[in-house]
């Protein structure tokens, strides 16, 4: 695994899908693992979004712990040595993911 991205989220489903969607059509030679944690949302869409991206791997965390939180429960689940932490909102790109490896 080269590198692990890591999202933290909180009802944020329809930016989130944007945000796997980008990392997903990156057509990257990189080896990526994307890890979401879910900070227990109160819409009840875990389970819809955890069948909609089955490469993803799904975190429920314990509750609304906050971001640095969410990335700690990533990171130890995290299979590369390399981390990107991502809010849900954001879209990657190859370039920059290569910039960021490299």
């Amino acid at each position: 695994m080269d590198i692990s991205i890591i999202i933290v989220n909180y009802n944020s489903w329809v930016v989130l899908s944007d945000c796997i969607e980008s990392i997903l059509n990156l057509n990257s030679t990189l080896n990526t693992e994307i890890i979401v944690v879910d900070n227990k949302s109160t819409n009840d869409l875990f389970l819809q979004y955890q069948q909609k991206y089955p490469t993803v791997k799904w975190i429920s965390n314990s509750g609304n712990n906050g971001f640095a939180n969410g990335c700690n429960v990533g990171a130890a689940n995290a299979s590369s040595d390399y981390l990107l932490f991502l809010n849900p909102d954001t879209k990657v790109d190859k370039p920059n993911l290569d910039s960021f490896f490299d």
